[in-house]
């Protein structure tokens, strides 16, 4: 699966190393940007399809993405090819 692509200048490193992040950060590694006046954490190639989360604050936007991952990885649609990666990974 290709990942969106983001703007270098606008990306924010997440410490995936870190005992604070959470799992399905760590396994998935998604991107973490800002976007206009939010921050938003994305998976996938693009805002149509990806799993993701926005939120005023950095932990805001990683919070609701691991909210949308968890209800993804619950899925059954096979057409969902973001899903698929994420299978493949686990």
């Amino acid at each position: 699966m290709k990942q969106m692509e983001i703007p270098q200048e606008l990306v924010i490193e997440l410490d995936y190393d870190s005992p604070l992040t959470p799992k399905e950060v760590k396994q998935f590694r998604p991107v973490l940007f800002e976007e206009d006046d939010h921050y938003c954490c994305l998976l996938g190639p693009d805002l149509e399809y990806a799993v993701i989360g926005r939120g005023a604050t950095e932990d805001e936007a990683i919070d609701q993405w691991v909210i949308d991952c968890k209800s993804r990885l619950e899925s059954t649609n096979q057409d969902d090819k973001v899903l698929q990666y994420m299978k493949d990974i686990l």
